[in-house]
């Protein structure tokens, strides 16, 4: 989940700082990406978090170093506010090429900065504990049935989710608008999203499956139409090329020539 904050007043902040909570269920293909996030989250059997910091993608990519392990999930923002006091006491402010926490591993050299202050986080005796009370799933199937590569049936009998991932991670305004009208029109439905720009819409019941089904039907079809692809240059102020105009055409000759599922890398 991504942060920009904004600087008021004289205070030094990051100029980005961003935070990743992946699904356990994200698959063994997917665990390095959350890693070489500035703060990830690293969902466990057991219900709590793997935390690591100091990753990130781009020029010069390195994944994070472990700095908790088996954290309650009431207790992730401290090591968010740990992330940002560290970054404001060693991140780079003069080089804004280099403004960014996977740097850090240089200029520190391993998890102790970080944990120095993680223990001033809960020493200053601020309270920044979560509230979060499980809520039971109260929602059931009314026995319709949905099929399809992109459905998945829930451990709850009767319901599903239907997976979208918008090309290159962007979908359109006019599916945007249509799937939150009908979402609006399902009781108990959600939308969870990942850091592979997939969206997860789940507690649906078969025939609101099939709905959405058909209301995102522009998105991937194929594992290969599924890639992640970068904003590019035409809207991240520092980014070298235009990764969504290469993404689209190459899609595009894929879906022409009619190559399978699983025949491209």
């Amino acid at each position: 989940m991504p942060h920009r904050h904004t600087n008021s007043s004289k205070e030094r902040l990051p100029a980005s700082q961003s935070s990743t909570i992946p699904a356990k269920s994200s698959g063994a293909a997917f665990v390095g990406l959350p890693k070489r996030t500035p703060l990830a989250f690293a969902a466990r059997a057991d219900g709590r978090f793997d935390i690591y910091s100091a990753g990130g993608l781009g020029n010069d990519p390195r994944f994070g170093v472990k700095v908790g392990e088996g954290v309650e999930p009431a207790r992730i923002l401290y090591y968010i506010k740990a992330m940002w006091l560290t970054f404001r006491a060693y991140g780079n402010y003069e080089n804004r090429g280099k403004a960014r926490t996977r740097y850090m591993q240089e200029v520190l050299g391993g998890p102790k900065a970080y944990r120095e202050k993680l223990e001033e986080v809960f020493a200053s005796g601020e309270r920044l504990d979560l509230e979060l009370p499980p809520e039971p799933a109260a929602k059931t199937g009314d026995g319709t049935v949905a099929e399809g590569t992109r459905v998945l049936p829930q451990k709850q009998p009767g319901l599903y989710t239907v997976v979208w991932h918008p090309i290159g991670g962007q979908p359109s305004v006019e599916s945007f608008c249509a799937l939150s009208d009908a979402l609006a029109e399902m009781p108990g439905a959600e939308v969870r999203l990942s850091p592979d720009e997939t969206a997860y819409i789940i507690q649906l019941t078969g025939a609101e499956a099939k709905s959405i089904l058909s209301l995102t039907a522009d998105g991937a079809k194929t594992v290969f139409e599924a890639s992640v692809s970068c904003i590019g240059s035409d809207i991240c102020q520092i980014g070298l090329r235009d990764s969504q105009a290469l993404l689209k055409p190459c899609i595009r000759a894929a879906r022409e020539a009619g190559l399978s599922d699983g025949a491209l890398p």
